[in-house]
């Protein structure tokens, strides 16, 4: 830590799926209190949604918005995945 600092960090997730989709949301929190200086908050939200479908691919759509230092950025992505078996 930093002396005269205090850190705080709160996260919270949650997943779902059902039938063949599935859903999940993330959250980050970061508070800093500095004796002499302003607080500083920031925070990480992530949600996802994706669907597997029958031939083996899966589509996932997902964004994070991130505010660090009083500035805010946005992102968006696809994931998609194909899964491959082996034989023993």
């Amino acid at each position: 830590g930093t002396k005269d600092t205090n850190q705080r960090y709160w996260t919270g997730s949650l997943l779902t799926e059902w039938r063949s989709w599935n859903l999940a949301l993330a959250y980050t929190n970061r508070k800093l209190e500095a004796s002499g200086a302003s607080d500083i908050s920031d925070y990480q939200f992530q949600p996802s949604i994706g669907y597997a479908f029958d031939n083996g691919i899966t589509a996932d759509l997902g964004g994070k918005r991130l505010r660090e230092s009083s500035e805010t950025t946005d992102r968006i992505g696809f994931l998609f995945t194909y899964e491959f078996g082996f034989k023993k």
